[in-house]
């Protein structure tokens, strides 16, 4: 593939918004327009925890069972 065909992929990347705009390679109006037509996959979230957040020794670490080991 092509140099540009893989920067072109890169146009809305997130780290590089900024830049593209700043550089006039899109308006912000355009930005917006691609931001609308993205679907909403909220709904296909998967929640998780981190396990043992709410444990913690009496000096405030969290340690899950009080000799600094998990």
């Amino acid at each position: 593939m092509s140099l540009s065909k893989e920067v072109e992929k890169l146009k809305y990347d997130k780290r590089l918004i900024d830049w593209n705009v700043s550089r006039g390679k899109f308006a912000k109006e355009e930005l917006q327009k691609y931001l609308a037509s993205l679907p909403d996959l909220a709904r296909n979230v998967d929640h998780f925890g981190l396990g043992d957040e709410g444990r913690s020794s009496s000096n405030g670490n969290s340690e899950a069972n009080g000799n600094g080991q998990y």
